[in-house]
């Protein structure tokens, strides 16, 4: 449904707004009623009143008119970003129309001052609690670009997970959206997949910096600088954030080895353990390593969280293995499945 609020009378000499007159047919509707009125107002067996014909037709013929015009003057979809209840810049969306061999859609940004119009490919529209923000993607290119109450057309990069962006030529730096605006990490490394808080370390996560317990994260994210690790949390489902979280213990997979942080207040995270080739993908507290030189074998650890150490629950030749879930047959009949 075309939005009344998205209305410009500037639109009315704009060349592309005027050819939408036969690419978005919308008034056609209404150009049939006209013809309609037209006949029964003209056709002797209604028998009514001259007047009231006339009335009929005039009214008809207004409403061709105003379908005209509205084809015209309104997007085919509208957006404002919003700080709080002012309205900080508005979007208008006009779509390539019916008979347009590229689906593209016209992006028009408007601001008090400004204004930037562009084709685009995809968009998303987030509302939140206190503000609202707009991304899109040009229609030749992959990278995404952010307009929010703080940024008019930031460019984000390509997406890395749901809130996560990266730019291909810079692959140590990644933005992340963060309330209104971005937070932007330089690393040797980030690890947002692959990582796994165990069930006593999960109910006590807090925020690094103000040292308040806060909810589990919707994804976890880790940011490798030298041999220091950060864990951050990035949290969407109401308005998107990113917090410094401080968790006693966490296990992630960083290439083919499996690795368990600790978090110790004076020196943050702490490793604690490493593998030497992990021989599953998933990511848990059991640990199956390859550890022998001849044949196929190794140990099946478990992480204790009480004790902060590992129990051994296996050590021996690996008949067989998933290498999902990390079950193993071994020697004399051992058998372990992972619960």
């Amino acid at each position: 449904m075309i939005k009344l609020k998205s209305w410009r009378w500037s639109r009315l000499d704009d060349p592309s707004a005027l050819k939408r007159l036969w690419t978005h047919p919308q008034w056609i509707i209404p150009l049939v009623i006209v013809l309609l009125t037209l006949w029964l107002v003209t056709d002797k067996t209604l028998d009514l009143p001259k007047s009231t014909a006339w009335l009929c037709w005039w009214f008809a013929f207004a409403l061709l008119i105003f379908a005209v015009i509205l084809n015209i003057c309104c997007a085919d979809a509208y957006y404002e970003i919003k700080s709080g209840k002012k309205i900080i810049r508005k979007i208008y969306l006009y779509t390539s129309g019916f008979f347009s061999k590229k689906s593209e859609t016209e992006m028009i940004i408007l601001t008090k001052n400004e204004q930037i119009r562009t084709n685009i490919l995809d968009y998303d529209f987030e509302e939140w609690d206190d503000f609202s923000s707009f991304l899109f993607s040009l229609a030749d290119d992959k990278d995404w670009y952010y307009s929010s109450p703080v940024y008019e057309a930031e460019l984000l990069g390509r997406p890395f997970s749901t809130t996560v962006y990266y730019q291909p030529e810079r692959p140590k730096r990644i933005k992340i959206l963060d309330g209104h605006g971005l937070s932007i990490f330089d690393a040797d490394a980030f690890i947002i997949n692959g990582i796994f808080i165990p069930p006593l370390a999960k109910k006590q996560i807090t925020d690094a910096i103000t040292e308040e317990r806060v909810e589990p994260p919707q994804e976890y994210l880790i940011a490798k600088r030298g041999k220091k690790y950060t864990v951050y949390g990035l949290y969407f489902d109401k308005a998107p954030a990113c917090l410094s979280l401080a968790i006693p213990t966490v296990i992630f997979k960083e290439g083919g080895q499996d690795v368990i942080l600790k978090y110790h207040e004076e020196t943050e995270y702490r490793e604690i353990y490493r593998t030497h080739y992990s021989m599953k993908r998933s990511v848990n507290d059991v640990f199956v390593e390859l550890s022998y030189h001849h044949g196929i074998g190794g140990t099946v650890k478990k992480f204790n969280e009480e004790t902060g150490k590992l129990d051994l629950i296996y050590k021996g030749y690996f008949h067989a293995i998933d290498f999902d879930s990390g079950a193993i047959l071994g020697d004399k009949g051992f058998e372990y499945v992972p619960e």
